[in-house]
């Protein structure tokens, strides 16, 4: 029953404090949700993260005022905040899904520069030459040991002796060196092999001044492809669109420069990782934030945003889950994360090069460490984390299989997060995703066209047995989705898995019917 109000709630006042009462406060009325995405960085894994909010925007039904996205993830993050409504959004995701489904390969996202195309097209040359030049150093060091051991064995002296020996007075013919050719075990088919790798090497000449100017001049191996080109088409993102949303955007980049972590909002205002305006930086325009935010170091050139330069923001923050919560109010946070946890196993780094363990550390090691951590606070802070358990293709890859492949784990670890998904209805969902990924590879190997005649591709099964595919491999493992995709459970699966196992995986280059069907 509502308390007293007006005259009699004073009096009621005054009698409390009469009694030496005090008159309690009322209480703080309850705070009102705001639903928050984040949407991390993961270049072309982002197809897991499109599939992942297909399925939280029909079965969820959310519509998040705050929307937040670091690389890949925010291009995604800038489209959807276009719009304010749940169906917008959901319409805009829908959007992103079907570009994203016409890609054919990495060139689509990722395009070379010339000066880098030309380095992939020498470099298994060069690398021949290094290796040579190691392989002879080796055998050279080998003869000179042979020939000291053979020495002492028939002198009986020491190196040193011997050297003390013979100075000033010429060495016995029985201890003359043989020619370079004998001391280097070198043979007709090494002389021949040597010289047609140096002449090959000689004819790339003429390419080194482009690669080295190409280098120092571009900063980075690749520029945006096709596929970014087409997301700033005024049909699909409109940045005044987003500023007049009412959703409130923050994407993340780094500036050089500073080295500060900054975000730009759905207005184009810098803001530092407090979320405070960044003090004199201009408004920017959130078309070159968005590459600026996508801008991978080495991949893609930097981004100039008023008087500084910017890369992936990435390189401090792929997953700003920490702005939404504790600067943006907040409460509800639902994040997607394109990579999964760990490292594949790599074979020894014992004879990789300089670049080949920089790579490793600075792009895998400490990479997968700076998610870890992002993850571990993010759940901290009370937000869903949707991530893949299964890698199913890296950041610079692109097919039309894996695409549809990775989407559609998206969704099934979006619906086994929201449902609460059993540890045994989880293995059975891996499964159907890792059988899938093995009837690519196998799909890939008989189809191809430099592999259809006499294609020498094998694949390793469980037990260690090696296969040749062929179509009967891919008509039996097509049978064994079908079963698998009847026992599974349903709602852990998209509505179109009862048809997985009657097309192709899909590839970027013709297919024939499917023969299985007949």
């Amino acid at each position: 029953m509502p308390g007293p109000s007006g005259p009699l709630a004073h009096l009621r006042h005054r009698l409390i404090e009469a009694l030496g009462g005090q008159v309690p406060a009322p209480p703080d009325p309850p705070r009102a949700e705001v639903v928050g995405l984040v949407i991390a960085g993961g270049g072309a894994r982002s197809s897991f993260e499109l599939g992942a909010l297909d399925y939280l925007y029909t079965h969820e039904g959310i519509s998040p005022e705050v929307i937040t996205g670091t690389s890949a993830g925010a291009i995604l993050a800038a489209v959807i905040a276009q719009h304010r409504t749940r169906s917008g959004q959901h319409r805009a995701v829908s959007d992103l899904r079907r570009l994203w489904l016409t890609m054919q390969s990495s060139a689509d996202m990722f395009t070379e520069l010339e000066w880098f195309t030309k380095l992939n097209e020498h470099m298994p040359t060069w690398r021949k030459v290094m290796a040579l030049r190691h392989r002879d150093a080796r055998e050279a060091q080998a003869g000179s040991r042979a020939r000291t051991a053979r020495t002492t064995r028939a002198t009986g002296a020491s190196p040193l002796r011997r050297e003390n020996d013979h100075r000033g007075r010429r060495r016995p013919p029985d201890a003359a060196d043989p020619s370079p050719l004998q001391a280097q075990n070198w043979s007709v088919t090494n002389v021949l092999d040597t010289m047609a790798t140096l002449w090959e090497a000689g004819r790339t000449s003429t390419d080194v001044d482009l690669i080295l100017a190409g280098a120092q001049t571009e900063r980075a191996a690749f520029r945006p492809g096709p596929l970014v080109e087409r997301l700033t088409d005024p049909e699909l993102f409109d940045p005044a669109r987003v500023a007049g949303s009412g959703v409130r955007l923050r994407i993340a980049t780094v500036s050089l420069e500073s080295g500060e972590l900054r975000y730009v909002t759905e207005s184009g205002e810098l803001r530092d990782r407090l979320d405070q305006p960044v003090l004199e930086a201009p408004v920017v325009d959130l078309v070159a934030a968005i590459h600026a935010s996508c801008a991978i170091p080495g991949v893609f050139a930097p981004v100039r945003l008023g008087s500084e330069h910017y890369v992936d923001g990435g390189a401090r923050e792929s997953l700003p889950v920490e702005v939404a919560t504790e600067h943006l109010g907040v409460t509800r946070c639902f994040a997607v994360v394109a990579s999964p946890p760990g490292l594949s196993p790599a074979s020894s780094f014992a004879g990789k090069d300089m670049l080949e363990i920089v790579m490793r550390a600075g792009f895998g090691v400490m990479t997968d460490e700076i998610q870890t951590d992002e993850v571990r606070r993010a759940r901290a802070a009370g937000a869903m984390v949707i991530q893949p358990e299964l890698d199913i293709h890296d950041i610079l890859t692109v097919d039309p299989g894996l695409v549809r492949i990775s989407m559609d784990y998206g969704w099934i670890r979006a619906a086994e997060e929201c449902t609460g998904a059993t540890g045994a209805q989880r293995e059975r969902t891996r499964a159907i995703v890792e059988l899938r990924r093995r009837i690519w590879a196998v799909e890939d190997a008989v189809l191809r066209p430099e592999s259809a005649e006499g294609h020498s591709d094998a694949l390793r099964t469980d037990a260690g047995k090696t296969l040749t595919p062929d179509l009967h491999l891919v008509a039996r493992l097509k049978r064994e989705l079908r079963d698998a995709v009847v026992t599974g459970d349903a709602h852990l699966l998209p509505p179109e898995a009862d048809g997985w196992w009657r097309a192709w995986e899909g590839h970027p280059y013709e297919l024939p019917a499917p023969s299985w069907l007949g």
